[in-house]
């Protein structure tokens, strides 16, 4: 595909993964049943996607800073005997599997009854983003992936039973792979993670003062996200106080530089660049399509 990208296609794809199983009530029954909160529950569901074995460090955010969150949810889902743990390795035990497994048919059955467009528009507008996950997830760069590999194990080896659980994992798929060509587009630039969610919320306006932004990075310390602040402030991407020097203050304000928007403005264009390149020219000739076929899809499961 060829630039002038659909971008207006990217926000229905979180969209979508929010709204699609509003109908399944599996993890609310599932808290009674294993005696856990939800975040235990998910810590159990999240090890089949990134395998057994690994580390907090290895499969926390690239963006936070802190496992907390994480090891409280790791030790309740312990607790519940769904993951093991050895050497600070965690892996799913057989009973954490079957929870697993029984979300995996419950969320199916859910899907199958749901049909948001005509049938054959739902297969169509399905077949369409399978072909450009399939076009982006295998395209020469970015030669790194992070998220690519749990998107493929959330489909759990098996053929989607339901246009709308193949429509899920099309979607699905793409939004990991779009993570991924994030992450190496402001890897690119020289940003870590920590101070690109930074330099993103402020970016996006969602914080005005240190404080504000000190609680919208929720995965980071709040000392922490003043460092991050400070890397980006080194390098002249945001300005948060009068003085050229000191630590940042709670009440200071927050903006961008102009060389903040530039970097920010470009990290954004090279994400839509790795991501829609590789899109095939089917796909492209009906990107107006589907971005209003999956908008109506959106519409009437939040409805």
């Amino acid at each position: 595909m060829r630039p002038p990208f659909p971008t207006a296609i990217v926000p229905l794809l979180p969209e979508f993964l929010v709204a699609r199983r509003r109908t399944v009530d599996f993890l609310q029954r599932a808290t009674d049943r294993y005696r856990v909160d939800r975040p235990a529950l998910m810590f159990a569901v999240n090890r089949e996607l990134t395998g057994d074995w690994h580390t907090l460090d290895e499969i926390r955010s690239p963006y936070a800073t802190t496992n907390e969150p994480l090891l409280a949810a790791a030790e309740a889902a312990r607790g519940a005997k769904l993951v093991t743990e050895w050497l600070g390795r965690w892996a799913l035990t057989d009973r954490g599997r079957v929870l697993c497994a029984d979300l995996r048919l419950a969320a199916h059955a859910a899907l199958a009854k749901l049909e948001p467009v005509p049938l054959a528009d739902l297969v169509r507008l399905g077949d369409l983003l399978e072909q450009a996950f399939v076009a982006v997830a295998t395209a020469p760069e970015p030669t790194r992936h992070d998220f690519l590999p749990r998107a493929l194990r959330f489909r759990g080896g098996v053929p989607a039973p339901h246009p709308m659980v193949a429509l899920e994992n099309a979607i699905h798929g793409l939004w990991a792979a779009r993570d991924d060509c994030h992450v190496a587009a402001w890897r690119a630039a020289g940003l870590d993670g920590p101070a690109q969610d930074a330099l993103t919320r402020v970016w996006r306006g969602e914080a005005a003062t240190v404080g504000e932004l000190q609680k919208q990075l929720t995965v980071q310390r709040p000392a922490d996200a003043v460092l991050s602040l400070d890397r980006l402030r080194a390098a002249d991407l945001v300005v948060a106080r009068s003085e050229p020097a000191g630590p940042a203050g709670p009440g200071d304000a927050v903006r961008l530089s102009e060389e903040g928007r530039r970097v920010r403005d470009a990290i954004e264009a090279e994400t839509d660049r790795l991501f829609f390149a590789p899109w095939p020219a089917e796909v492209a000739a009906r990107s107006a399509w589907i971005r209003e076929t999956l908008a109506t899809v959106n519409a009437a499961l939040a409805g």
